[in-house]
C-alpha cells in the first residue's frame, strides 16, 4: 500500500451526532468495497479462525 500525505478534514466540531455516524457509514461501505486492500495482521488471521472453528464446533 501506497503512503500518501492526504489531509482530509471535517468539520467534527459543526457536526452533530447523526451526520458523524453518516460519515463512518460512508468510509465503512467504501472500505467494504475494497476489503481486499486492508491488510489483516496474522495474529487477528488465527484468532478469527479459531472463532469461527469454535462457533461450527458449538
Amino acid at each position: 500500500m501506497e503512503s500518501m500525505n492526504m489531509d482530509a478534514t471535517l468539520p467534527l466540531e459543526q457536526m452533530n451526532v447523526q451526520e458523524k455516524l453518516r460519515a463512518i457509514e460512508i468510509l465503512w461501505d467504501d472500505l467494504c468495497r475494497n476489503d481486499g486492500d486492508i491488510p489483516i495482521p496474522e495474529w487477528h488471521r488465527r484468532a478469527l479462525l479459531e472463532t469461527e472453528k469454535r462457533s461450527r464446533n458449538g
